[in-house]
């Protein structure tokens, strides 16, 4: 059953993204921990978006140069992957908006990995290129709103939900802020070196 057997390749595939971009994530709160973490008294410092704003430019420079080879079975190919990122960068935006209203939301991370959300993202652009715009679109989205919170906003906790094939890789409160800058940190350039690889042939199998 080649399908059911791509579907599982797909599922760990993902699983190990997501895998790398935890690992990343749980690093940088590591390092938070004892600041931001903790601190959330009043006059805290706003979010200085410079390392974004890097993060995409650097992501922006490998989708713009093309090239992608298709994906081997259980790889998304460049389409979705960039689909996912802007899914996920619209979600997050939400989020930031929404707290500047004054709402308390919740950050789950299934909508960016719907298939059939990501094909209608990819539709909806209609190319790939078009795609990169959108991602840079959503990128400068999410950087000016982050960019208009207070510390304190910043700093609220939200229910954080990410999940990975069947399992439930984080279910806890998180503060806005180590959210956000966790996607320049860990999810971007992750998905970055994904587009890399994306423009090498596989390596042939030893014998």
């Amino acid at each position: 059953m080649p399908a059911l057997a791509d579907d599982h390749a797909q599922r760990a595939a993902i699983a190990f993204l997501w895998a790398l971009a935890l690992e990343r994530f749980r690093g940088y709160v590591h390092a938070k921990r004892g600041t931001d973490m903790t601190d959330q008294s009043s006059g805290e410092r706003a979010l200085d978006t410079a390392s974004l704003r890097r993060a995409y430019a650097d992501l922006d420079g490998v989708a713009r140069g093309g090239g992608f080879r298709p994906p081997l079975p259980g790889e998304w190919d460049a389409e979705h992957t960039l689909a996912h990122i802007a899914s996920a960068d619209a979600s997050i935006a939400a989020a930031a908006l929404a707290i500047a209203a004054g709402q308390r939301p919740t950050y789950d991370n299934r909508v960016s990995l719907d298939e059939s959300n990501l094909q209608r993202i990819i539709r909806q652009a209609g190319s790939l290129p078009e795609l990169t715009d959108l991602v840079r679109r959503n990128g400068e989205l999410l950087c000016s709103a982050a960019g208009q919170l207070s510390g304190d906003e910043l700093n609220l906790r939200l229910p954080v939900l990410i999940v990975s094939g069947d399992e439930d890789v984080v279910d806890e409160l998180w503060p806005l802020r180590v959210l956000i800058e966790g996607i320049g940190q860990a999810h971007l350039p992750l998905h970055a070196e994904q587009l890399r690889g994306l423009k090498h042939s596989p390596a042939a199998p030893a014998n």
